[in-house]
């Protein structure tokens, strides 16, 4: 008996079902006609419907956001009262919480794509904010691998302007390199530096950096209300330009060169930050500003009292303090590594200079 269902026409009378004798052999006829094709091919055949861009079309199906999605998206126009974004797939009016007409680089849209994050949800509106995300993925990602600033040569630094004085340390904004690079202009956070790392040791006169703008290491960041302030530090960034100098003056130590004499020669002013008088140690702790380097000059213990923090001392480069350690596993004595760099970026530095008075 023949199946009375299989003979209908299609939309558009494109195509007609021919009639089988039973279901095998109708499955067996189309195995075999549309092995070569893929389904939608096949399905294209038989029903005669144009599925080109099928996807695409369902994509276009009105999506439902909540506040805290992120969104892929470009500029596609950006004017005085408003923002026109590319490829949102939503059912009502889209709006941006941020005034982008004041960045005249994006006045004319942008080609790059990037994230948008849900700020507000409405009936009939949503509110996109796409200067969020990019400031936060920048700090995030800065914060969870702080010794990636270490980059020799180019160390990534921020740059913190207008800084005033406040309770424990100075405030300012910090200009955030990607958006500021995305906007075409300084975007600027919150800023907070602690007294304690505004310079590489100490310093009894913090009014000398009222207004001014100094170049620091992000250390960490609060949350402040909708926004982030940067916990910054110039000594991060001072001590890792005295590791630089440090890696270059040991390597000539080692080498015995004659640029080492020249470096051992040089007369320096140096600051006392402190004294040490222990068992193994006993000496005085001299900071030498033009190299942002700390360095140790070994004195005996009956003068130490002549040293106080903050007296003004020339000093010259005399030599390293090599570090050793007990490696259990070879059961020897071996010396520590002076300083680990990968890939270009500084790791670590263990070296200790040793100073002498002029």
């Amino acid at each position: 008996m023949k199946n009375s269902n299989l003979n209908k026409s299609v939309p558009g009378d494109q195509f007609e079902w021919p009639e089988f004798a039973d279901e095998k052999i109708r499955i067996k006829v189309y195995s075999n006609r549309f092995a070569n094709k893929s389904v939608t091919e096949a399905f294209q055949e038989v029903y005669g419907i144009d599925l080109t861009g099928a996807s695409e079309k369902a994509n276009e199906t009105p999506r439902e956001y909540r506040v805290g999605d992120i969104i892929s998206t470009r500029l596609d126009n950006v004017a005085k009262d408003s923002v026109t974004f590319a490829d949102v797939n939503y059912k009502g009016t889209v709006l941006c919480s941020a005034n982008l007409y004041k960045y005249r680089k994006l006045r004319g849209g942008s080609p790059e794509a990037i994230n948008a994050v849900v700020t507000d949800v409405k009936k009939d509106r949503i509110t996109l904010d796409p200067i969020k995300p990019m400031t936060e993925e920048w700090i995030n990602d800065t914060v969870a691998n702080p010794v990636l600033q270490n980059v020799l040569g180019d160390p990534r630094t921020i740059k913190v302007r207008n800084l005033q004085l406040t309770a424990g340390g100075f405030t300012g904004k910090a200009v955030i390199p990607s958006t500021s690079g995305f906007v075409g202009e300084e975007y600027t956070v919150d800023a907070f530096i602690p007294g304690s790392q505004i310079v590489l040791n100490i310093t009894d006169d913090f009014e000398q950096f009222i207004g001014k703008d100094v170049d620091a290491f992000v250390l960490n960041y609060i949350q402040k209300g909708d926004g982030m302030s940067l916990i910054c530090s110039v000594k991060a960034y001072l001590t890792f330009l005295g590791h630089e100098r440090l890696i270059e003056m040991f390597n000539r130590w080692c080498e015995d060169s004659p640029k080492w004499e020249k470096y051992s020669k040089a007369v320096h002013g140096g600051v006392v930050t402190g004294v040490i008088n222990s068992s193994k140690k006993c000496g005085v702790f001299v900071e030498v500003p033009d190299l942002n380097i700390t360095g140790m000059v070994k004195v005996a213990p009956e003068e130490l009292v002549n040293y106080k923090p903050g007296l003004n001392v020339a000093v010259r480069l005399s030599s390293f303090d090599e570090e050793t350690f007990y490696n259990k596993e070879v059961g020897q004595v071996q010396h520590v590594d002076p300083y680990i760099i990968e890939d270009g970026v500084l790791m670590k530095c263990n070296l200790k200079p040793i100073l002498v008075f002029v």
